[in-house]
């Protein structure tokens, strides 16, 4: 009797030990689990100063001359097209004229694309603009330039030339990069063109023969420049 009055007497002494033990380990599961649930939530306004901030040290690329942007207007089928940033720094969009581009972001440039298709053109424009050609290259320190062959060359169109940093580019360099001259070219005629002010394309003459023999320079490219070889005439 006595045995099983000691044996009922621990028990309640264990139950008494145990029950606010288990009480205080539940409870500091609970506040700890609390305050996790609290610190994975960020507040909507916090998360937006967050995502400026990032956005503020990771700023997008700028449109820059030489990249080819494609235009898509959702109310009017005929402004969509790609369009090349010209050296002047704009685009220029049939029926509506020039648009500066140059140091815009892509939504800047969607902005500034709305502005002029309205009123004038459309009632309400949604425009959307996608950077095709972007003259910075995946190697670092690289950038490249947008070069056009056209006449007597093994492959005419445009070429995507790469230029080192603190480097140029040479006209004459970059028809022999893009393929050279068919046996057929008149070499002492290559010429480039070059956009100036108002549209319109000056006339810059190439002395290849010079060139070859070191007694000229190689004129420095432009990104839009357009090489033309003329085909060599033959006398009869």
């Amino acid at each position: 009797m006595h045995n099983i009055l000691n044996r009922a007497a621990f028990k309640t002494f264990q139950m008494r030990v145990t029950l606010p033990i288990a009480a205080a380990a539940f409870l500091s599961l609970f506040i700890s689990a609390c305050s996790s649930t609290k610190q994975s939530h960020t507040p909507i306004g916090q998360q937006s100063t967050v995502a400026h901030s990032i956005e503020k040290k990771n700023p997008p690329r700028k449109i820059a001359i030489g990249d080819r942007i494609e235009i898509f207007v959702k109310e009017d089928s005929s402004f969509n097209d790609i369009y090349s940033v010209r050296e002047s720094g704009d685009i220029i969009i049939p029926k509506v004229g020039r648009i500066k581009v140059a140091g815009l972001s892509v939504f800047e440039a969607e902005a500034a694309i709305k502005a002029n298709l309205e009123p004038e053109q459309l009632q309400i424009a949604t425009v959307i603009v996608d950077r095709l050609q972007n003259r910075s290259l995946t190697a670092a320190g690289q950038s490249s330039i947008i070069v056009y062959l056209t006449g007597k060359v093994k492959s005419p169109g445009q070429h995507t030339i790469p230029v080192a940093a603190n480097t140029s580019l040479g006209l004459y360099e970059a028809l022999l990069i893009g393929g050279g001259t068919t046996k057929f070219a008149d070499i002492q005629k290559i010429h480039a063109l070059r956009n100036g002010k108002d549209g319109l394309k000056s006339k810059i003459r190439m002395n290849v023969r010079e060139i070859n023999q070191g007694r000229a320079a190689d004129i420095k490219a432009r990104s839009g420049d357009i090489i033309v070889v003329p085909e060599r005439t033959f006398g009869f």
